[in-house]
This record gives structure tokens, sequence and C-alpha cells, in this order.
């Protein structure tokens, strides 16, 4: 971005939060912080300023050392809000000894659950906190965040702070356009990860099956499987989880959550409206014809991983991340025994190449953000680099990180894991595969509300067409609710999602 447009952009912000009431007195309301924010963001988004990949100037220093990069900040204390429940937060823990020892840098980690994080990081991020210098943010989230983010760039800038061996081109640019907002760096990406369907392929070979081409040929090889105490499936339909085991498939129809205008667009226009039933009633029929175990309703993404290793499920499409559990024989019963591949596509005919415009299978990238508000700047910067670094990511991954970053990583290790061939080849896919979520800072909360609608759907309280009607309803509520539609105003492509090019809908 050009000077001029971001003396513009930084106009915007501050005469909205003037207007908003948010600089003279800051709300710590959750709804309130969110639709600032929104706010903030929708104006970043008008001006097409995010979701690119970022190329930022990155200064080399010869002979350079993390110890003498850290020697001013010696003694000082980075403090990190990290998300519970992560393979990869959990084995961090053991080499930050080895950061603290070589910088005199301490690093003091906190954990938040998944589910209440942004709650808890808005609240401290509303009202200016410097309780914490690093925040773990599920990209996804990140527009949210954006506004009270210091960006990386500037740091990669100084040649005292930046790693020449740091190797930025090296991290999946997928991943780092999901870290990237309004063309600065914000976030290194530390996990790249995705829904990848992984199925028993001694079951698969003894039945002369393939991995399901279509969504039809996936319910017909787990109706195959589910006898005699087995499964052929596990949904995962706790909230969030429950909107992904719709949308997957609904995508790959060739459906759309938004139009240009971010108007709701599962029930409308009509081929959308058919692809969203479709999709619908086949996860209802796993569910209601027992094809999953029972309880999954209130499965996340762990639970099902979980019910999975205990042997007597077909297939779990779930994120990579999640995949070294069930493969580590202390954890489970199926390792060594699992093949992976890209969720179907279409519904009875597969896509071209199992490619979709747009994708439809959800990247996520997590980092570590910095406030704004942080005390620490620069120490934060360098425990944020070194994690990301790729020494210390092959150390992660040798502890059992399934979902790495790095290219180099992914083409040094194909082996690793099962899954790693199409990890690597996700790097090349965004757009086809791969699907960006929409950038909008009330993403979870979408998210919550499209998979209210749909739990309703599973458990019989309301019909198919009812449900999908019903999302695009409370979404259309819930935008409005957070300053959207104040205008007939249009977004670009990398806010809305909407690659396919969904015509302007009505809103409900």
């Amino acid at each position: 971005m050009n000077r001029d447009a971001k003396d513009m952009m930084n106009a915007f912000g501050k005469s909205l939060a003037n207007r908003l009431g948010f600089v003279e007195e800051v709300s710590t309301s959750r709804r309130e912080f969110l639709r600032n924010s929104t706010l903030l963001a929708a104006g970043f988004a008008a001006a097409g300023v995010g979701g690119g990949l970022v190329r930022p100037r990155i200064a080399h220093a010869e002979g350079w050392s993390l110890a003498e990069a850290a020697k001013p900040y010696a003694g000082a204390t980075v403090r990190v809000s990290n998300l519970a429940g992560y393979p990869h937060n959990d084995f961090m823990r053991d080499l930050i000894p080895d950061f603290e020892k070589e910088t005199g840098i301490k690093v003091h980690l906190d954990t938040v659950q998944y589910g209440e994080a942004v709650g808890k990081h808005m609240q401290l991020l509303a009202t200016g906190s410097d309780e914490y210098d690093l925040y773990n943010i599920d990209s996804i989230w990140f527009p949210g965040y954006a506004p009270y983010m210091e960006p990386l760039t500037e740091f990669m800038a100084n040649a005292e702070l930046m790693d020449p061996t740091f190797n930025y081109n090296d991290l999946s640019p997928e991943c780092q356009k999901t870290n990237s907002y309004l063309d600065q760096v914000y976030m290194f990406s530390n996990m790249n990860t995705f829904p990848i369907l992984a199925y028993r392929k001694d079951w698969y070979e003894e039945a002369g099956f393939k991995a399901p081409a279509t969504w039809k040929e996936l319910y017909d090889q787990a109706a195959h499987f589910s006898k005699d105490d087995r499964y052929g499936y596990v949904i995962h339909g706790q909230r969030t989880a429950m909107m992904e085991m719709v949308t997957i498939p609904f995508l790959s129809m060739g459906g759309t959550v938004f139009d240009d205008y971010l108007h709701p667009t599962f029930s409308q226009p009509a081929e959308n409206f058919e692809a969203a039933k479709k999709a619908m009633q086949l996860i209802r029929d796993i569910y209601q014809n027992k094809l999953t175990p029972p309880g999954s309703l209130d499965f996340e993404l762990g639970e099902a991983s979980a019910a999975y290793s205990q042997g007597n499920i077909a297939m779990n499409l779930n994120w990579a991340m999640i995949f070294a559990v069930q493969e580590d024989p202390k954890q489970s019963k199926v390792a060594g025994k699992n093949a992976y591949a890209w969720p179907p596509t279409g519904f009875d005919t597969p896509a071209p190449n199992g490619e979709v415009t747009g994708g439809y299978t959800r990247l996520a990238s997590f980092g570590l953000g910095m406030a704004k508000s942080s005390a620490n700047k620069e120490a934060a910067y360098l425990f944020s680099q070194w994690l990301s670094s790729p020494a210390i990511q092959e150390k992660l991954l040798q502890m059992g990180d399934a979902a790495p970053s790095r290219i180099s990583l992914l083409e040094k290790y194909p082996d690793r894991y099962g899954h790693f061939p199409i990890l690597l080849e996700s790097t090349k896919l965004v757009g086809k595969k791969l699907w960006d979520a929409p950038k909008i800072a009330n993403e979870r909360q979408w998210e919550d509300t499209v998979a209210i609608a749909f739990q309703d759907c599973m458990i019989g309280k309301i019909g198919v067409d009812e449900a999908i009607v019903k999302a695009d309803k409370d979404v259309a509520k819930l935008m409005r609710q957070y300053g959207f539609y104040k205008g007939d105003q249009e977004y670009p492509k990398s806010v809305t999602s909407n690659f396919k090019g969904t015509p302007k809908v009505e809103l409900l």
C-alpha cells in the first residue's frame, strides 16, 4: 500500500474510532469491541487492502546471532496467551528454556481454551491492557484483532533483530496470506492445517474400496462399514464443528456463504439452496441412520479423533494438526493403519481434478500476534521469530507436530506422516481445494450462528429446508448487529470469500 493509502486508512480508523466513542472511553463489552473491530476491518477491506501475499523488506546482517540481538532486552519477560489443547503449543513448552538460556529473556505462558479465547483476548485488547505481549491467534479470527496488533514488518526490516537464516519465503505463502493485513505481516505461521479425510486403509483394501471421490460415495461407504459395532464415519457436531461438517460438502458442490455485499447465501440463489439441502441432508442422514458413534453431536475435533483412534470407525474428516495422535501407538489403536485423502467433491459427480473454484476445505494458520500495547515489543518479536525459525520448527516436527508451515520440512520429511504429501500439495491449492474463510471480525460469531441452525436440524427440531433458511436469516441479523448493511457496500472477494461470483441476493 502506498503512503497516501496508509494515511487515508489511519485517518479512517481514527475518525471511526472517535465516532464510536472508542478512543475517549473504551468499551469493555465484548460485542461492542467486536463491532468496533468489525467496522475498522470493514473500512480496511473496503479499501481493498487485505488478503494478499505480502513481500516485506527483509534485513540481513552478517554475523547475526540471537544472543547478541537479545542483549539489550535481557531480563525482560515476554508474556504469551496460548491456545490450549494444540500439540504444537504443548511441545513448545519444552523448548522455551533453550530460548531463555540463550537470550536472558524470560517467557511466561498462560493458556486459554479455544472457545473462550476471543472473548477473553478482546476484553484485554479493548482496555489497552499490557498483560500479554503475544496472543496465539487462529488466522480466521485475525480481522477482529488487526486494529489492535503491531505489524512485524518493521522488525523484519531491522538488521539488528531479523535472523538472516529465518527464510520467510519458506513459510507456506497461503498461510502467510491469512496472517497478513493492510500490506503488513502480522504473524509468522506456526501451523498449516485444514480438514483432511483419514480412513482405515486395511478395511478399505479388504472391501476393495478407494477413498470416496463424491459425498454420495462417502455415505455409501459409511453405510457399508456401519455394522457389528463399527461405524462408517465420525461427525464432530459441537457448535462451529457442525458448521464445518455441512459447509465442506456444500462448498465442494459449488456453494458460497456470502455474496459480494456480505448477504448470506446458503438459501439463495436456487443452485446454492439445492447444494445446501444435499449437504445438510447427507450429514443428517449419517447421524440419524447411526453411521456415526452415539454422542458425536457433542464431539469437537479432539473427541472425534479419540473416537476414531479406538479402532471401530472407518473415516475421520479432521484437521491435519490432530493426526499425530491417531498415528501414535501409545495413544491409538489405529496407528499405522490409516491412509489420507482430500475430502470428496460434488454430491454424485466429482469436481474436475477435485478442484472447486474458491476451494472447499478450510485453511487455518496459527501464529503469535503482537499487541500494540506490549511494553516488550523487541523481545516479543525475537521470541516469535525464534519459535517459527527453521531449526525450532524442525525440532517441533520431530517432537510430534503434524502441521508444519515450512515447505522445506514437508519436502525433507515426506513420509513422516501419511498426510504430509497433501500438506505439501496444499501450498499451491488455495482457491482450488483450500478455502480461505471470510475475513470478517465477527467470523467466530458467524460460525456459531450457522452451527446452531444446523444442530437444530440434526436433532430433528427443524427440517432441512427450514434450517438452511434459518441460518441465512440469523446470519443477516448478526451482521446488522455488528455494523454491516448500513450502506449498499460491496466488499472485496478476500473479505466475502465469494470467489465463485454468486450474484447479489436479497436479505432475508
